[in-house]
Protein backbone atom coordinates (compact mmCIF):
# COMPACT_ATOMS: atom_id res chain seq x y z
CA UNK A 1 0.00 0.00 0.00
CA UNK A 2 2.66 2.86 1.02
CA UNK A 3 4.45 1.84 -2.08
CA UNK A 4 1.47 2.49 -4.12
CA UNK A 5 0.61 5.69 -2.80
CA UNK A 6 4.37 6.75 -3.11
CA UNK A 7 3.93 6.39 -6.95
CA UNK A 8 0.46 8.03 -6.62
CA UNK A 9 2.38 11.19 -5.31
CA UNK A 10 4.95 10.90 -7.85
CA UNK A 11 2.14 11.16 -10.44
CA UNK A 12 0.72 13.75 -8.38
CA UNK A 13 3.93 15.67 -8.05
CA UNK A 14 4.49 15.63 -11.67
CA UNK A 15 0.67 16.94 -12.53
CA UNK A 16 1.27 19.62 -9.68
CA UNK A 17 4.44 20.97 -11.39
CA UNK A 18 3.16 20.56 -15.19
CA UNK A 19 -0.10 22.59 -14.33
CA UNK A 20 2.22 25.03 -12.35
CA UNK A 21 4.92 25.67 -15.09
CA UNK A 22 1.31 26.02 -17.22
CA UNK A 23 -0.35 28.77 -14.87
CA UNK A 24 3.75 30.34 -15.17
CA UNK A 25 4.03 30.16 -18.72
CA UNK A 26 0.34 32.18 -18.95
CA UNK A 27 1.08 34.54 -16.55
CA UNK A 28 4.10 35.55 -18.24
CA UNK A 29 2.71 35.35 -21.52
CA UNK A 30 -0.02 38.38 -20.50
CA UNK A 31 2.94 40.35 -18.92
CA UNK A 32 5.10 40.03 -21.70
CA UNK A 33 1.96 41.44 -24.22
CA UNK A 34 1.25 44.40 -21.36
CA UNK A 35 -1.64 42.85 -20.19
CA UNK A 36 -0.79 43.12 -16.57
CA UNK A 37 -4.29 42.87 -15.51
CA UNK A 38 -5.23 40.01 -16.75
CA UNK A 39 -1.65 38.59 -15.50
CA UNK A 40 -2.95 39.53 -11.78
CA UNK A 41 -6.45 37.98 -12.25
CA UNK A 42 -5.00 34.92 -13.67
CA UNK A 43 -2.13 34.65 -10.54
CA UNK A 44 -5.39 35.36 -8.24
CA UNK A 45 -7.29 32.82 -9.73
CA UNK A 46 -3.85 30.27 -9.84
CA UNK A 47 -3.63 30.80 -6.50
CA UNK A 48 -7.28 30.45 -5.16
CA UNK A 49 -7.07 26.51 -7.38
CA UNK A 50 -4.39 25.90 -5.02
CA UNK A 51 -6.25 26.67 -1.22
CA UNK A 52 -7.86 23.26 -1.61
CA UNK A 53 -4.55 22.03 -0.30
CA UNK A 54 -3.55 23.96 2.24
CA UNK A 55 -5.76 21.89 5.29
CA UNK A 56 -3.57 18.89 4.15
CA UNK A 57 -0.44 20.80 5.78
CA UNK A 58 -2.02 20.11 9.16
CA UNK A 59 -2.86 16.50 8.45
CA UNK A 60 -0.86 14.56 11.02
CA UNK A 61 -1.61 10.99 9.51
CA UNK A 62 0.96 10.43 6.71
CA UNK A 63 -0.57 7.75 4.36
CA UNK A 64 -4.15 9.98 4.64
CA UNK A 65 -2.41 13.24 3.55
CA UNK A 66 0.00 11.43 0.76
CA UNK A 67 -3.51 9.70 -0.34
CA UNK A 68 -5.53 13.12 -0.52
CA UNK A 69 -2.62 15.09 -2.20
CA UNK A 70 -2.54 12.80 -4.64
CA UNK A 71 -6.79 12.25 -5.12
CA UNK A 72 -7.16 16.34 -4.92
CA UNK A 73 -3.85 16.52 -7.51
CA UNK A 74 -5.75 14.52 -9.97
CA UNK A 75 -9.25 15.92 -9.83
CA UNK A 76 -7.69 18.64 -11.80
CA UNK A 77 -10.02 21.36 -12.52
CA UNK A 78 -12.89 19.53 -10.50
CA UNK A 79 -11.24 20.32 -7.46
CA UNK A 80 -13.93 22.76 -6.17
CA UNK A 81 -15.83 19.50 -6.03
CA UNK A 82 -13.63 18.16 -3.01
CA UNK A 83 -12.79 20.27 0.00
CA UNK A 84 -11.51 19.07 3.82
CA UNK A 85 -11.30 20.89 6.44
CA UNK A 86 -9.70 20.23 9.73
CA UNK A 87 -11.53 21.56 12.72
CA UNK A 88 -10.15 19.13 15.25
CA UNK A 89 -6.97 16.77 16.15
CA UNK A 90 -6.54 13.53 14.65
CA UNK A 91 -3.23 12.93 15.82
CA UNK A 92 -4.04 10.04 18.47
CA UNK A 93 -5.07 8.08 14.99
CA UNK A 94 -1.63 7.07 13.87
CA UNK A 95 -2.06 3.42 14.13
CA UNK A 96 -4.95 3.54 11.97
CA UNK A 97 -3.70 5.50 9.45
CA UNK A 98 -3.42 2.66 7.20
CA UNK A 99 -6.75 1.52 7.66
CA UNK A 100 -8.10 4.80 7.53
CA UNK A 101 -6.45 5.52 4.30
CA UNK A 102 -7.82 2.14 2.62
CA UNK A 103 -11.16 3.15 3.72
CA UNK A 104 -11.47 6.37 2.19
CA UNK A 105 -9.33 5.04 -0.79
CA UNK A 106 -12.36 2.41 -1.20
CA UNK A 107 -14.69 4.86 -0.79
CA UNK A 108 -13.33 8.03 -2.90
CA UNK A 109 -11.87 6.30 -5.85
CA UNK A 110 -14.60 5.63 -7.75
CA UNK A 111 -15.84 8.83 -6.98
CA UNK A 112 -13.25 10.79 -8.88
CA UNK A 113 -15.78 10.80 -12.31
CA UNK A 114 -18.82 12.10 -10.55
CA UNK A 115 -16.81 14.65 -8.90
CA UNK A 116 -14.89 15.50 -12.54
CA UNK A 117 -18.50 15.46 -14.40
CA UNK A 118 -20.01 17.70 -11.26
CA UNK A 119 -22.53 15.34 -10.72
CA UNK A 120 -20.71 15.06 -6.78
CA UNK A 121 -19.58 17.04 -4.69
CA UNK A 122 -17.52 16.07 -1.06
CA UNK A 123 -16.97 18.25 1.98
CA UNK A 124 -15.12 16.63 4.58
CA UNK A 125 -13.93 17.89 7.74
CA UNK A 126 -12.08 16.89 10.89
CA UNK A 127 -13.88 17.31 13.85
CA UNK A 128 -13.18 17.43 17.64
CA UNK A 129 -14.48 14.53 18.71
CA UNK A 130 -12.15 12.98 16.41
CA UNK A 131 -14.47 12.03 13.74
CA UNK A 132 -14.69 12.76 10.08
CA UNK A 133 -17.87 13.98 8.34
CA UNK A 134 -17.93 13.45 5.23
CA UNK A 135 -20.70 15.19 3.13
CA UNK A 136 -21.67 13.68 -0.56
CA UNK A 137 -23.74 15.98 -2.35
CA UNK A 138 -25.34 13.99 -5.80
CA UNK A 139 -27.00 15.58 -8.45
CA UNK A 140 -28.57 12.55 -9.10
CA UNK A 141 -30.47 10.18 -7.31
CA UNK A 142 -29.05 7.03 -8.54
CA UNK A 143 -25.39 8.05 -7.72
CA UNK A 144 -26.06 8.51 -4.11
CA UNK A 145 -27.73 5.24 -3.76
CA UNK A 146 -24.97 3.88 -5.55
CA UNK A 147 -22.56 5.45 -2.81
CA UNK A 148 -24.92 4.49 0.09
CA UNK A 149 -24.86 0.85 -1.19
CA UNK A 150 -20.62 1.20 -1.24
CA UNK A 151 -20.28 2.63 2.34
CA UNK A 152 -22.69 -0.21 3.76
CA UNK A 153 -20.38 -2.78 2.17
CA UNK A 154 -17.16 -0.86 3.97
CA UNK A 155 -19.22 -0.38 7.13
CA UNK A 156 -18.92 -4.39 7.63
CA UNK A 157 -15.34 -4.57 5.78
CA UNK A 158 -14.13 -2.01 8.27
CA UNK A 159 -16.06 -2.39 11.17
CA UNK A 160 -13.24 -4.11 13.64
CA UNK A 161 -11.08 -0.56 12.85
CA UNK A 162 -13.74 2.04 12.52
CA UNK A 163 -17.65 3.10 13.31
CA UNK A 164 -19.35 4.61 10.05
CA UNK A 165 -22.36 5.92 10.66
CA UNK A 166 -24.57 7.00 7.52
CA UNK A 167 -27.09 9.38 7.87
CA UNK A 168 -29.11 9.85 4.33
CA UNK A 169 -30.69 13.49 4.89
CA UNK A 170 -32.43 13.24 1.28
CA UNK A 171 -32.56 11.41 -1.80
CA UNK A 172 -28.94 13.10 -3.30
CA UNK A 173 -27.51 14.41 0.35
CA UNK A 174 -25.52 11.69 2.72
CA UNK A 175 -23.57 11.94 5.50
CA UNK A 176 -21.11 9.73 6.73
CA UNK A 177 -19.63 10.07 10.54
CA UNK A 178 -16.27 8.24 10.82
CA UNK A 179 -14.95 7.21 14.35
CA UNK A 180 -12.49 5.08 15.43
CA UNK A 181 -13.90 1.81 16.80
CA UNK A 182 -13.16 2.15 20.67
CA UNK A 183 -12.46 -1.66 20.89
CA UNK A 184 -9.95 -1.52 18.16
CA UNK A 185 -6.18 -2.04 19.39
CA UNK A 186 -2.99 -2.87 17.73
CA UNK A 187 -1.46 -5.89 19.31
Amino acid sequence: MTVELLHKMIDAHRHLRHDFMNDIQVIAGYLQIGQAEKALMYAKKTARSLDVFNPLAKLTLPLLQAYFLSYITLLSSARDGFSLELEGDITSWHDIDLPLTLFMRALLDPLREDIGKRELEIEMKVLALPAFEIKLLSTRDILAKRIADKVKVLNKEYQDKLEITLLEKAPTDLQLVVKRNPKYSVL
